[in-house]
């Protein structure tokens, strides 16, 4: 895989967990800062959370310029008339914004601290490596 299709893979896996498909324990959705979705109560099909999953990565690497093939992957997943299956689209928004939320508090800490976190970093990687 390109390090572009790795990537895309791993924020759609993160979209299945911020879009609560995995039945999280209540002590972790009730956390404020994760902020899953309790939908032990939905019905959700596996196409339904394969389109919240990948619209989750497929928003995400849109906005952050990364290649992604995931509308030719939501292909497998239409119903046999080839209509789009019953998805929450607010659900894989809102699992998307949190993603870019920390995405960018995350990024200006790198733009403003990168250089001492990585020389901090590869300082602790090192001195074990002796």
């Amino acid at each position: 895989m390109s390090e572009a299709q790795k990537a895309a893979c791993i924020l759609h896996e993160l979209g299945h967990i911020l879009c609560g498909h995995l039945g999280l324990d209540k002590e972790t959705m009730k956390n404020e800062l994760i902020k899953i979705p309790d939908r032990s109560s939905e019905k959700l099909t596996t196409a339904a959370k394969e389109y919240e999953a990948e619209s989750v990565a497929i928003f995400i690497c849109k906005i952050l310029e990364i290649e992604n093939n995931g509308a030719e992957y939501l292909k497998n997943y239409k119903e046999k008339d080839g209509s789009i299956p019953k998805f929450s689209l607010r659900t894989a928004i809102e699992a998307a914004d949190r993603v870019l939320s920390a995405y960018r508090i995350f990024s200006k800490d790198v733009k403003k601290y990168g250089r001492e976190v990585n020389n901090t970093i590869l300082n602790e990687f090192t001195k074990d490596q002796d």
